[in-house]
């Protein structure tokens, strides 16, 4: 099934945005200079939502209740005006006009998570022309302060929040597209950051995704390489340190990764989309993070498909 948004699409997430207990979809239309809501019937079906004007064309967006009202906000990214615009929501699927906040140049990438463990929403981005990531320390009201930026790889794309180090305390990573790497910048619990730490990946790393792969309750990481069209799978000792990453074969042009468990056995799998194949990879793991082996690929509108190895 096809659902209508604005124009020129580039990022979704999906939640519940009318507070009605069903999943809806958000899109952030980079030509469209606005975000598309589709509200879910909780069967599959999707109904047209607002659709919600923003400053200049939004490339990455995420879902959090950012005043703590206990209804769905929404941010997003914009590249052109290196700024955050957060909406927030008035209930039923309505949401506020945007306000806008300053991050580092051309960011592409964003998440939401406590940094500074107040227990009020965060945001951070990865910042393509400047080479760093953003984090805005939110006053649980909806507001965010000055943005804070740390350097890190070349041309970073993508940006995730979690405890990578094993001590409680959130930190960030980005996947750099140019300098082929990971960033780690480890966090001090008050929403201070290290100076970031980088490992090797694939080439042109365009996402990384967090979670943990081998069922050792320790954080691991997920890599989508789009110059090498692999996944690379780095999997943490719970103190901050990732071994050199394994890369597995994936569909062409692999840029977006995802961890989750996708047939239901309790491990947790991996999946790429994969832009110049058309297609989606999917690595069913083992449990314990080992390597791959292809199984089968098809193209256009179905899947390639990968199992972890014993």
């Amino acid at each position: 099934m096809n659902f209508a948004t604005g124009a020129g699409p580039q990022a979704v997430v999906v939640a519940d945005l009318t507070g009605d207990g069903k999943a809806d979809i958000a899109t952030a239309n980079l030509n469209g200079v606005s975000i598309s809501v589709l509200v879910g019937n909780g069967l599959g079906g999707f109904a047209p939502g607002p659709t919600l004007v923003v400053p200049a064309g939004p490339v990455a967006i995420a879902v959090g209740d950012l005043n703590t009202d206990g209804k769905a906000d929404i941010a997003v990214a914009s590249f052109i005006s290196n700024s955050v615009y957060v909406l927030l929501g008035a209930g039923g699927g309505g949401f506020n006009s945007a306000t806008t906040f300053a991050v580092g140049s051309g960011p592409q990438s964003i998440a939401i998570g406590d940094v500074d463990g107040n227990g009020k929403p965060d945001i951070a981005t990865a910042n393509w022309t400047s080479n760093n990531a953003s984090v805005l320390l939110g006053n649980g009201l909806g507001g965010f302060g000055a943005a804070t930026s740390y350097a890190v790889g070349t041309n970073p794309y993508s940006i995730a929040i979690g405890d990578l180090n094993g001590d409680g305390k959130p930190d960030l990573v980005t996947a750099n597209y140019a300098s082929h790497t990971l960033s780690l910048v480890f966090g001090n619990g008050v929403g201070g950051f290290a100076p970031s730490t980088s490992f090797i990946v694939g080439y042109f790393p365009f996402s990384v995704a967090i979670g943990d792969l081998n069922g050792d309750g320790k954080a691991d990481l997920a890599v989508a390489n789009r110059g090498s069209s692999t996944i690379s799978l780095l999997i943490g000792d719970g103190a901050g340190a990732f071994p050199t990453a394994p890369s597995y074969s994936a569909g062409s042009g692999s840029l977006f990764a995802a961890v989750g468990d996708l047939n239901a056995d309790g491990r947790p799998d991996v999946a790429t989309a994969n832009f110049a194949g058309s297609t989606l990879s999917i690595l069913l793991g083992n449990g314990a993070g080992a390597s791959a082996r292809r199984l089968r690929s098809r193209s256009a509108s179905t899947h390639s498909a990968s199992r972890w190895a014993t």
